[in-house]
């Protein structure tokens, strides 16, 4: 029998929460390589395994570009 739901290549589910794998991050998030490996190496993400695979919880990472877009207004802000 074949799965009746798919979905893109590199999300994931894990306890029913969605994951995306961190190849397919900076292309989602509109980042570069360099910016999420920054973010996991400061703490900002959370890499975890799942399925065998690097993956970031999307939850997580929406909360990660949601606080930078409040930063860079900020920012913007403060200069104008």
């Amino acid at each position: 029998m074949r799965p009746s739901n798919r979905f893109q290549p590199g999300w994931f589910f894990k306890d029913e929460h969605p994951y995306l794998a961190l190849s397919h991050v900076p292309k989602v998030a509109n980042m570069t390589a360099i910016d999420v490996e920054c973010a996991i190496t400061t703490g900002d993400l959370t890499e975890e395994r799942v399925a065998g695979c690097k993956a970031i919880a999307l939850l997580e990472l929406i909360g990660f570009l949601e606080r930078r877009a409040i930063l860079s207004d900020r920012e913007k802000g403060g200069r104008a």
